[in-house]
Protein backbone atom coordinates (compact mmCIF):
# COMPACT_ATOMS: atom_id res chain seq x y z
CA UNK A 1 0.00 0.00 0.00
CA UNK A 2 2.79 2.42 1.11
CA UNK A 3 4.82 1.74 -2.38
CA UNK A 4 1.38 2.47 -4.27
CA UNK A 5 1.05 5.95 -2.26
CA UNK A 6 4.67 6.58 -3.21
CA UNK A 7 4.26 5.67 -6.96
CA UNK A 8 0.89 7.68 -7.44
CA UNK A 9 2.64 10.66 -5.38
CA UNK A 10 5.39 10.34 -7.99
CA UNK A 11 3.67 10.25 -10.84
CA UNK A 12 1.52 13.56 -9.72
CA UNK A 13 5.10 15.45 -8.61
CA UNK A 14 6.25 14.12 -12.35
CA UNK A 15 3.27 15.33 -14.00
CA UNK A 16 3.52 18.79 -12.55
CA UNK A 17 7.24 19.11 -13.85
CA UNK A 18 6.07 18.10 -17.15
CA UNK A 19 3.46 20.56 -17.27
CA UNK A 20 5.81 23.78 -15.93
CA UNK A 21 8.84 22.56 -18.35
CA UNK A 22 5.83 22.86 -21.44
CA UNK A 23 5.19 26.35 -20.80
CA UNK A 24 6.03 28.53 -23.89
CA UNK A 25 7.14 31.13 -21.14
CA UNK A 26 9.31 30.43 -18.51
CA UNK A 27 10.43 34.00 -17.37
CA UNK A 28 7.29 33.84 -14.46
CA UNK A 29 8.36 30.89 -13.71
CA UNK A 30 9.73 31.67 -10.04
CA UNK A 31 13.16 30.70 -8.84
CA UNK A 32 13.22 27.54 -6.43
CA UNK A 33 14.46 28.96 -3.38
CA UNK A 34 17.67 27.61 -1.45
CA UNK A 35 17.38 25.12 0.61
CA UNK A 36 19.26 27.21 3.34
CA UNK A 37 16.29 29.39 3.65
CA UNK A 38 13.65 26.71 3.83
CA UNK A 39 11.77 27.19 7.17
CA UNK A 40 12.10 24.06 9.56
CA UNK A 41 8.77 23.56 10.95
CA UNK A 42 9.31 21.49 14.85
CA UNK A 43 7.26 18.56 15.56
CA UNK A 44 3.80 19.63 17.35
CA UNK A 45 4.07 18.57 20.83
CA UNK A 46 0.76 16.84 21.72
CA UNK A 47 -0.61 18.29 25.27
CA UNK A 48 -1.41 15.00 28.05
CA UNK A 49 -5.06 14.55 28.69
CA UNK A 50 -6.04 15.06 32.55
CA UNK A 51 -8.00 12.37 33.90
CA UNK A 52 -9.80 12.75 37.62
CA UNK A 53 -9.41 9.30 38.49
CA UNK A 54 -12.03 10.07 41.57
CA UNK A 55 -14.98 10.77 38.90
CA UNK A 56 -18.10 8.76 39.50
CA UNK A 57 -16.77 6.99 42.75
CA UNK A 58 -19.37 6.42 45.48
CA UNK A 59 -19.84 5.37 48.76
CA UNK A 60 -22.92 3.27 50.22
CA UNK A 61 -24.45 2.80 54.04
CA UNK A 62 -25.93 -0.21 54.65
CA UNK A 63 -29.36 -0.35 55.75
CA UNK A 64 -28.80 -2.02 58.72
CA UNK A 65 -25.86 0.19 59.75
CA UNK A 66 -26.43 2.37 63.13
CA UNK A 67 -23.45 4.07 63.76
CA UNK A 68 -21.41 3.81 65.57
CA UNK A 69 -22.16 0.66 67.13
CA UNK A 70 -22.86 -1.42 63.62
CA UNK A 71 -21.16 0.20 60.76
CA UNK A 72 -20.29 -0.37 57.08
CA UNK A 73 -19.11 1.91 54.68
CA UNK A 74 -18.61 0.56 51.18
CA UNK A 75 -16.46 2.91 48.09
CA UNK A 76 -16.86 1.94 45.32
CA UNK A 77 -14.24 3.08 42.46
CA UNK A 78 -15.90 1.09 39.28
CA UNK A 79 -16.97 3.48 37.22
CA UNK A 80 -14.04 5.82 37.69
CA UNK A 81 -11.58 6.41 34.67
CA UNK A 82 -9.16 3.98 36.35
CA UNK A 83 -11.56 1.75 38.05
CA UNK A 84 -10.35 -1.53 36.17
CA UNK A 85 -7.04 -1.50 36.85
CA UNK A 86 -5.99 1.10 39.98
CA UNK A 87 -6.97 0.07 43.33
CA UNK A 88 -7.48 2.38 45.65
CA UNK A 89 -6.47 3.74 49.69
CA UNK A 90 -9.08 4.81 52.02
CA UNK A 91 -7.95 6.12 55.61
CA UNK A 92 -9.64 7.11 58.35
CA UNK A 93 -8.80 10.59 59.61
CA UNK A 94 -11.71 10.70 62.36
CA UNK A 95 -14.55 9.47 63.26
CA UNK A 96 -16.49 10.75 65.87
CA UNK A 97 -20.24 12.04 67.26
CA UNK A 98 -19.85 14.92 65.20
CA UNK A 99 -18.56 13.71 61.27
CA UNK A 100 -16.44 10.84 59.73
CA UNK A 101 -14.18 11.98 57.40
CA UNK A 102 -12.11 9.29 55.54
CA UNK A 103 -9.16 10.21 52.75
CA UNK A 104 -8.97 8.34 49.54
CA UNK A 105 -6.04 8.23 46.86
CA UNK A 106 -5.84 6.09 43.89
CA UNK A 107 -2.55 3.77 43.45
CA UNK A 108 -1.43 5.70 39.95
CA UNK A 109 2.17 4.41 40.71
CA UNK A 110 1.60 1.18 40.48
CA UNK A 111 2.99 -0.69 36.87
CA UNK A 112 0.14 -1.54 35.30
CA UNK A 113 -1.44 2.42 36.19
CA UNK A 114 1.88 3.54 35.18
CA UNK A 115 2.09 2.46 31.52
CA UNK A 116 -1.64 2.92 30.92
CA UNK A 117 -1.29 6.44 31.22
CA UNK A 118 1.91 6.37 29.44
CA UNK A 119 0.42 4.77 26.74
CA UNK A 120 -2.69 6.91 26.09
CA UNK A 121 -0.97 10.19 27.26
CA UNK A 122 -3.11 10.89 29.53
CA UNK A 123 -1.92 12.52 33.47
CA UNK A 124 -3.42 12.99 36.94
CA UNK A 125 -4.02 15.95 38.54
CA UNK A 126 -5.37 15.95 41.77
CA UNK A 127 -4.73 12.40 43.42
CA UNK A 128 -6.39 12.66 47.00
CA UNK A 129 -10.18 12.93 47.81
CA UNK A 130 -11.72 13.57 51.43
CA UNK A 131 -14.69 12.67 52.01
CA UNK A 132 -16.84 14.36 54.97
CA UNK A 133 -19.73 12.58 56.44
CA UNK A 134 -22.07 14.74 58.70
CA UNK A 135 -23.36 12.05 61.41
CA UNK A 136 -26.22 13.21 62.09
CA UNK A 137 -27.34 12.01 58.04
CA UNK A 138 -27.05 8.75 59.08
CA UNK A 139 -28.97 6.61 61.65
CA UNK A 140 -26.90 6.63 64.91
CA UNK A 141 -27.04 5.20 68.75
CA UNK A 142 -27.13 8.09 71.21
CA UNK A 143 -24.50 9.55 71.16
CA UNK A 144 -24.83 13.05 72.23
CA UNK A 145 -26.38 15.38 74.31
CA UNK A 146 -27.42 17.19 70.96
CA UNK A 147 -29.80 14.97 70.21
CA UNK A 148 -32.13 15.82 73.46
CA UNK A 149 -33.57 19.34 72.18
CA UNK A 150 -36.37 20.28 69.85
CA UNK A 151 -39.04 17.97 69.07
CA UNK A 152 -36.73 15.14 70.21
CA UNK A 153 -37.22 16.40 73.54
CA UNK A 154 -40.46 16.94 73.71
CA UNK A 155 -41.21 13.50 72.35
CA UNK A 156 -39.14 11.51 74.80
CA UNK A 157 -40.57 13.40 77.88
CA UNK A 158 -44.34 12.87 76.46
CA UNK A 159 -43.90 8.91 75.92
CA UNK A 160 -42.14 8.76 79.17
CA UNK A 161 -45.46 10.27 80.93
CA UNK A 162 -47.42 8.73 78.82
CA UNK A 163 -45.41 5.14 80.46
CA UNK A 164 -45.51 5.92 83.77
CA UNK A 165 -49.11 6.73 83.81
CA UNK A 166 -50.15 3.52 82.00
CA UNK A 167 -47.92 1.75 84.55
CA UNK A 168 -48.67 3.02 87.91
CA UNK A 169 -52.56 4.23 87.48
CA UNK A 170 -55.65 1.35 86.87
CA UNK A 171 -56.93 2.73 83.16
CA UNK A 172 -60.76 4.38 83.60
CA UNK A 173 -62.52 2.22 81.78
CA UNK A 174 -60.42 -0.96 83.97
CA UNK A 175 -63.38 -3.51 85.55
CA UNK A 176 -63.21 -5.49 88.15
CA UNK A 177 -62.49 -9.49 87.74
CA UNK A 178 -62.48 -12.78 89.32
CA UNK A 179 -60.12 -15.20 88.36
CA UNK A 180 -63.45 -17.43 87.93
CA UNK A 181 -64.90 -14.80 85.34
CA UNK A 182 -62.91 -16.53 82.45
CA UNK A 183 -64.24 -20.03 83.19
CA UNK A 184 -67.79 -19.32 83.32
CA UNK A 185 -68.43 -20.49 86.53
CA UNK A 186 -71.78 -18.75 88.75
CA UNK A 187 -72.00 -19.19 92.79
CA UNK A 188 -74.73 -18.76 94.68
CA UNK A 189 -72.71 -19.05 98.06
CA UNK A 190 -73.33 -16.03 100.26
CA UNK A 191 -69.55 -16.05 101.59
CA UNK A 192 -68.29 -16.20 98.02
CA UNK A 193 -70.94 -13.41 96.89
CA UNK A 194 -69.82 -11.20 99.66
CA UNK A 195 -66.07 -11.73 99.16
CA UNK A 196 -66.56 -10.65 95.65
CA UNK A 197 -68.09 -7.64 96.28
CA UNK A 198 -65.74 -6.21 98.87
CA UNK A 199 -63.27 -7.15 96.12
CA UNK A 200 -64.88 -4.79 93.76
CA UNK A 201 -65.66 -2.23 96.74
CA UNK A 202 -61.65 -2.60 97.09
CA UNK A 203 -60.72 -2.23 93.10
CA UNK A 204 -62.73 0.85 92.77
CA UNK A 205 -60.59 2.54 95.93
CA UNK A 206 -57.82 1.38 94.28
CA UNK A 207 -58.69 2.39 90.82
CA UNK A 208 -60.06 6.26 92.50
CA UNK A 209 -57.02 6.32 94.03
CA UNK A 210 -54.83 5.53 91.34
CA UNK A 211 -56.53 8.24 88.60
CA UNK A 212 -55.89 10.25 91.32
CA UNK A 213 -52.51 10.37 91.09
CA UNK A 214 -50.33 12.57 88.81
CA UNK A 215 -46.53 12.85 87.66
CA UNK A 216 -44.44 16.01 86.97
CA UNK A 217 -41.08 15.81 85.54
CA UNK A 218 -38.39 16.68 88.08
CA UNK A 219 -35.01 15.58 86.28
CA UNK A 220 -34.19 14.83 82.60
CA UNK A 221 -30.74 13.07 82.32
CA UNK A 222 -28.77 11.42 79.77
CA UNK A 223 -26.42 8.14 80.01
CA UNK A 224 -24.07 8.37 76.93
CA UNK A 225 -20.58 6.76 76.09
CA UNK A 226 -17.69 8.56 77.23
CA UNK A 227 -15.88 8.02 74.29
CA UNK A 228 -16.49 10.67 71.09
CA UNK A 229 -13.61 9.13 68.90
CA UNK A 230 -14.47 5.78 67.58
CA UNK A 231 -12.22 3.50 65.91
CA UNK A 232 -13.06 1.23 63.03
CA UNK A 233 -12.24 -2.69 62.83
CA UNK A 234 -9.55 -0.98 59.73
CA UNK A 235 -8.04 2.57 59.88
CA UNK A 236 -6.40 1.95 56.46
CA UNK A 237 -7.40 -0.41 53.73
CA UNK A 238 -7.18 -0.93 50.01
CA UNK A 239 -9.74 -2.00 47.55
CA UNK A 240 -9.61 -5.04 45.55
CA UNK A 241 -10.57 -5.39 41.84
CA UNK A 242 -12.52 -8.40 40.72
CA UNK A 243 -14.11 -9.40 37.18
CA UNK A 244 -16.56 -11.97 35.99
CA UNK A 245 -18.21 -12.43 32.88
CA UNK A 246 -22.10 -10.25 32.26
CA UNK A 247 -23.83 -13.69 31.89
CA UNK A 248 -27.10 -11.14 30.91
CA UNK A 249 -25.26 -10.47 27.73
CA UNK A 250 -24.97 -12.19 25.00
CA UNK A 251 -21.54 -10.26 24.29
CA UNK A 252 -18.76 -11.35 25.76
CA UNK A 253 -18.46 -8.61 28.66
CA UNK A 254 -16.84 -7.91 31.57
CA UNK A 255 -17.88 -6.30 34.44
CA UNK A 256 -15.66 -5.10 37.17
CA UNK A 257 -15.65 -4.46 40.37
CA UNK A 258 -13.43 -2.09 42.47
CA UNK A 259 -14.78 -1.72 46.17
CA UNK A 260 -13.04 -1.61 50.04
CA UNK A 261 -15.33 -1.52 53.05
CA UNK A 262 -15.44 0.32 56.95
CA UNK A 263 -16.95 -1.89 59.18
CA UNK A 264 -17.10 -1.27 63.36
CA UNK A 265 -18.95 -2.76 65.91
CA UNK A 266 -19.46 -2.08 69.21
CA UNK A 267 -22.05 -4.13 70.85
CA UNK A 268 -21.31 -3.42 74.51
CA UNK A 269 -22.33 0.17 73.64
CA UNK A 270 -24.88 1.50 76.18
CA UNK A 271 -27.30 4.64 76.29
CA UNK A 272 -30.12 5.49 77.61
CA UNK A 273 -32.61 8.55 78.52
CA UNK A 274 -33.20 8.69 82.50
CA UNK A 275 -36.35 10.39 84.02
CA UNK A 276 -37.13 11.21 87.36
CA UNK A 277 -41.20 11.79 87.97
CA UNK A 278 -42.66 13.19 91.32
CA UNK A 279 -45.90 12.16 92.15
CA UNK A 280 -48.69 14.48 94.02
CA UNK A 281 -48.14 12.27 96.88
CA UNK A 282 -44.03 13.00 97.07
CA UNK A 283 -42.77 9.80 95.47
CA UNK A 284 -40.00 9.73 93.05
CA UNK A 285 -39.53 7.21 89.98
CA UNK A 286 -37.23 6.49 87.31
CA UNK A 287 -38.11 5.83 84.24
CA UNK A 288 -35.31 4.60 81.40
CA UNK A 289 -35.42 4.91 77.69
CA UNK A 290 -33.18 2.54 76.40
CA UNK A 291 -30.90 2.19 73.26
CA UNK A 292 -32.73 5.49 71.49
CA UNK A 293 -31.76 5.52 67.91
CA UNK A 294 -31.84 8.29 65.71
CA UNK A 295 -32.59 8.65 61.80
CA UNK A 296 -31.33 12.09 60.47
CA UNK A 297 -31.44 13.41 63.69
CA UNK A 298 -34.54 12.54 64.60
CA UNK A 299 -35.61 9.82 67.52
CA UNK A 300 -37.33 6.79 65.74
CA UNK A 301 -40.85 6.09 66.75
CA UNK A 302 -40.44 2.11 67.22
CA UNK A 303 -37.32 3.36 69.93
CA UNK A 304 -39.78 5.58 71.78
CA UNK A 305 -41.26 1.82 72.90
CA UNK A 306 -37.96 0.50 74.64
CA UNK A 307 -39.38 2.34 78.29
CA UNK A 308 -38.84 0.67 81.82
CA UNK A 309 -40.05 1.44 85.63
CA UNK A 310 -36.79 1.47 87.56
CA UNK A 311 -36.69 -0.59 90.61
CA UNK A 312 -34.55 -2.01 93.20
CA UNK A 313 -34.23 -4.93 95.50
CA UNK A 314 -34.38 -3.52 99.04
CA UNK A 315 -35.09 -4.52 102.43
CA UNK A 316 -36.57 -8.01 100.72
CA UNK A 317 -38.95 -6.43 98.17
CA UNK A 318 -38.70 -4.79 94.74
CA UNK A 319 -39.51 -0.99 95.10
CA UNK A 320 -40.08 1.35 92.14
CA UNK A 321 -41.21 4.98 94.15
CA UNK A 322 -38.81 6.32 96.61
CA UNK A 323 -39.10 9.12 99.43
CA UNK A 324 -36.25 11.52 97.94
CA UNK A 325 -35.05 12.57 94.46
CA UNK A 326 -31.43 11.08 95.59
CA UNK A 327 -32.75 7.83 96.10
CA UNK A 328 -34.84 7.45 92.70
CA UNK A 329 -31.42 8.78 91.23
CA UNK A 330 -29.64 5.84 92.72
CA UNK A 331 -32.06 3.52 90.75
CA UNK A 332 -32.13 5.31 87.45
CA UNK A 333 -28.15 4.75 87.36
CA UNK A 334 -27.73 1.67 88.78
CA UNK A 335 -26.38 -1.02 85.90
CA UNK A 336 -28.88 -4.05 87.16
CA UNK A 337 -26.96 -5.42 83.28
CA UNK A 338 -23.94 -5.93 84.49
CA UNK A 339 -24.79 -7.13 88.18
CA UNK A 340 -23.15 -10.28 88.93
CA UNK A 341 -23.11 -10.43 92.95
CA UNK A 342 -20.27 -8.22 93.16
CA UNK A 343 -21.28 -4.15 94.68
CA UNK A 344 -23.56 -2.11 92.94
CA UNK A 345 -22.27 -0.43 90.18
CA UNK A 346 -23.75 2.77 88.93
CA UNK A 347 -23.50 4.37 85.39
CA UNK A 348 -21.28 7.61 85.50
CA UNK A 349 -20.07 6.68 88.96
CA UNK A 350 -15.80 7.36 89.66
CA UNK A 351 -15.46 3.33 88.38
CA UNK A 352 -17.50 3.72 85.48
CA UNK A 353 -14.56 4.75 82.49
CA UNK A 354 -17.31 3.51 79.76
CA UNK A 355 -19.79 5.68 80.68
CA UNK A 356 -21.20 9.15 81.89
CA UNK A 357 -24.60 10.61 83.26
CA UNK A 358 -25.26 14.21 81.80
CA UNK A 359 -28.42 16.32 83.46
CA UNK A 360 -30.42 17.68 80.55
CA UNK A 361 -32.00 21.31 81.06
CA UNK A 362 -35.84 20.95 81.31
CA UNK A 363 -36.41 24.65 79.92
Amino acid sequence: MKKTIAFITAMLIAAAFTGCNSSPDNSNTPNKPDSSEQATEAPTKVEKEAIDPFENITYTISEESIYPNNFEITFDASETPLGKITTFTYFVESANDKEIIIKSRANIDDELTSEFLTEYNFTVGENEKTFTINVEDLKTNFISTDYISGDNKTKIISAMQNFIDSELKIPEDAEYESIFDDLGFESNNPDYLAEIEAEKEEFEKEKAESQALTFELAELYAIIPVASEYEMNDQKIRSSIESYADDSSFEDVKIYKNKASFTSYNPNMYSAVMAIFKSNKNEFYSVRLTHPEFIDGEITEESLTSLELRDMFISGAWICGFDSIEEAYKCGTFNRESFDGTPDKYFGDAADTENKVVKISLS
